[in-house]
């Protein structure tokens, strides 16, 4: 059996990725991963025996990506032909877009569909093309239930995760100590809902950490004014995360205030970090990861811009431990549930005759 998992981005960047490399050598299943190396020139090069690395430069400008996206599209066309595969797992919405003749024609019932981004599907066409991919896959999963609703049905769609579900690490902050940290950890975006936190922060004994690397120049700027109240931390290791989040009190998820119909939706790596060691969340109202936080009672919720700090003091003061880490537990047990679901539909596939997959699809 030859199978099949292609990502549109390089390894590192694909957490989903590597959840599936991880299941499968757990399980002793061979595949092939396919990954896009978009700051590179040059040949496919296969790393680690089964990851093929195709190289294919990527610029800024709409015109140049989506021609590169095209060059992809025959590069990866022609591998999969070469290669004969049984089953395919396309990971992301884009790529699927690009390979959808191929993947309707030769591949209906015998691909996974797993979705874990946004891009055009405010589009009712786009929004088409998605729905047939769903109808014609052995099984299609949301990484948020948030993007169930750019779909134009989700009879059939299952819930999947970017994490190996484990139980909380730490135990829920006290509030006790002389100042509250909020912290942030990542890619770190959102300046101007930052500065607006920060700022409107500045008279009370709030620290805003932050941790990554970030894509906007202004928080070089920010952080070189050597703020009493902002620390700003750099790169750090995968395996550093614990120690980080042990030394916050409370995950900064604090949005743009314009963010994209898609990123309204999504559920951020974030919000497990801050399961995992017992962290309340900070989030803005207006997204689907604020109506989560809201459901399970896991963290606070800002209504506006206005009296942030305020509305902080007010959940500090009425912050309940015991019943805190119960609503984790809570949560977790449902993000587990889900998660054994989706590996058992994705085992099941892998393990079923190829010829019969169109009679199981979606039973």
């Amino acid at each position: 059996m030859n199978l099949a998992v292609i990502g549109f981005s390089n390894l590192i960047s694909m957490p989903y990725m590597r959840f599936y490399k991880s299941l499968f050598e757990k399980n002793q299943i061979h595949a092939d991963y396919y990954c896009w190396n978009r700051d590179k020139a040059g040949s496919v090069y296969i790393s680690e025996g089964n990851v093929y690395n195709i190289n294919i430069k990527c610029k800024d400008n709409r015109f140049n990506k989506f021609f590169s996206m095209l060059k992809w599209r025959k590069t990866i066309t022609a591998l999969l032909k070469k290669k004969h595969y049984d089953k395919i797992i396309i990971l992301t919405s884009l790529p699927a877009i690009f390979l959808y003749r191929f993947l309707i024609r030769n591949f209906s019932g015998r691909y996974i569909f797993d979705i874990r981004d946004y891009s055009y599907e405010h589009n009712r066409i786009y929004q088409q093309f998605m729905q047939n991919l769903c109808d014609k896959s052995y099984v299609t999963f949301v990484s948020s239930p948030g993007f169930r609703s750019m779909l134009l049905s989700d009879f059939e769609v299952k819930n999947i995760h970017n994490i190996d579900v484990k139980e909380a690490d730490y135990s829920a902050p006290s509030f006790n100590k002389k100042e509250v940290i909020l912290g942030y950890a990542g890619l770190i975006k959102y300046y101007e809902s930052n500065v607006e936190l920060i700022e409107n922060c500045s008279d009370r004994n709030y620290k805003f950490y932050y941790y990554g690397i970030f894509e906007d120049k202004r928080w070089g700027e920010l952080f070189e004014k050597d703020l009493n109240n902002v620390k700003f931390f750099g790169r750090f290791l995968s395996e550093q995360k614990n120690d980080i989040y042990k030394n916050i009190d409370i995950v900064n998820c604090y949005f743009a205030k314009n963010l994209s119909y898609g990123q309204r939706l999504l559920l951020p790596n974030r919000l497990y970090d801050a399961l995992y060691c017992n962290r309340p969340i900070l989030v803005n109202e207006g997204c689907f990861l604020a109506d989560y936080v809201k459901h399970y009672g896991i963290g606070l919720v800002i209504n506006d811009g206005r009296d942030i700090s305020k509305q902080i003091e007010k959940y500090i003061d009425s912050f309940d431990k015991n019943v805190f880490e119960k609503n984790v537990k809570i949560c977790l047990a449902d993000i587990e549930k889900e998660q054994i679901t989706a590996e058992r539909a994705i085992i099941n596939f892998v393990k079923a005759d190829k010829n019969n997959l169109k009679d199981e699809m979606k039973e």
